[in-house]
């Protein structure tokens, strides 16, 4: 079982690379319904690209801006390793299945949920300040908020893949000890 699932990530983490721009449409998408519901703007998605364009003011077609979701911004990015090395657990089997099934898909939900935010900041800098904060938030910004995320999300899935209920109860019987 756990050389199954260790080689379905690998091979799935593949599969995902080839078809990279299939999921930053998706993440496109998602950014899309996010952006169209938190800034009540229209929104749309281009069909064969992952471009989401939106109106700056609200109302006013002679405003709209598109955001492309490249390689460097997709999630993608911090996804595939994170399932690498849920591979990499698996197979040595340091730690229970389920535990690390969740804790990769925990840290994987976070990343996914944090890249979105990081777009909806890159909207608000647009809709907000213009062209020139746009540059700043992308660049430096976006990128500290994912590696701070990826720092997170490795804390979750080291959490919650090795250090469960059992870490609390085993520290606080030590701590009750004389």
């Amino acid at each position: 079982m756990r050389w199954t699932l260790a080689a379905a990530l690998v091979v799935g983490s593949v599969v995902v690379i080839l078809h990279a721009q299939a999921f930053r449409q998706l993440e496109a998408r998602l950014a899309g319904e996010v952006t169209g519901f938190v800034f009540a703007r229209e929104v749309r998605v281009m069909t064969y690209e992952p471009v989401l364009a939106f109106e700056r003011v609200a109302g006013d077609d002679g405003t709209w801006f598109a955001l492309r979701i490249t390689p460097d911004c997709s999630a993608l990015y911090f996804l595939v390793p994170l399932a690498l090395i849920a591979a990499f657990v698996l197979a040595t089997g340091r730690s229970s299945v389920v535990r690390i099934v969740l804790a990769t898909l925990g840290a994987g939900v976070f990343l996914e949920l944090l890249n979105v935010v990081r777009v909806e900041v890159m909207v608000l800098s647009i809709v907000r300040w213009g062209a020139e904060v746009f540059q700043w938030v992308h660049d430096t910004l976006g990128s500290a908020l994912m590696l701070g995320g990826l720092t997170v999300a490795l804390v979750l899935f080291f959490r919650l893949g090795f250090f469960g209920r059992r870490g609390r109860r085993t520290r606080g019987a030590q701590g009750e000890q004389p």
